[in-house]
């Protein structure tokens, strides 16, 4: 099925869900090696993969956000306490809001450097710098740049552990909406 339906997911939205989900996973992975790999000539090219990387994850969040306020979104299954609801559209709405913030401040981060990292969405299109070379909030955008990276993965820890136990102990069928588009 194309659309969402009241009872699973589209294959639009799983592939917005999984795609982004493993460029996050890719980025948080490879912005940790960058870190802990000394300065030498490809560091550059892994810099710019980086930022490119998370231009592209802004663009097809908005498409995933356009598509989410075009469709319906499956109901929560039968008997899902308020509270249960309340935490998932909390949990997911953070995701959201910290993933826009962390790549906006990446994105301000790359062209804060005395030498900036160019950005290309999907690694094309050529972006303008946010900020302009040399900038003296360069260390602050580091800084905030990284604290909201380890805030995406921990919502996404906490958003997976819920999955799971949906899954191995609720057995209700969300974590099946979201991998296959079949109904709960």
């Amino acid at each position: 099925m194309i659309g969402n339906t009241s009872e699973g997911w589209g294959w639009p939205a799983r592939t917005f869900h999984w795609g982004i989900a493993a460029m996050i996973l890719a980025q948080f992975g490879l912005g940790l090696w960058m870190d802990d790999v000394p300065t030498r000539a490809e560091r550059p090219y892994y810099e710019s993969l980086h930022a490119s990387i998370g231009i592209s994850i802004l663009a097809l969040m908005v498409l995933r956000l356009a598509w989410r306020a075009m469709n319906v979104k499956p109901a929560p299954p039968p008997g899902t306490p308020a509270w249960q609801r309340t935490v998932a559209r909390g949990v997911h709405w953070a995701l959201y809001v910290v993933t826009f913030a962390a790549v906006l401040a990446g994105w301000m981060l790359a062209g804060s450097d005395d030498q900036p990292i160019p950005v290309r969405m999907f690694g094309l299109i050529d972006m303008p710098q946010l900020v302009s070379a040399a900038s003296p909030l360069h260390d602050l955008l580091g800084e905030v740049h990284e604290t909201l990276v380890f805030t995406l993965i921990a919502l996404v820890v906490v958003h997976t552990a819920a999955a799971l136990y949906h899954m191995a102990v609720l057995r209700d069928g969300v974590m099946r909406r979201m991998v296959s588009g079949a109904p709960g």
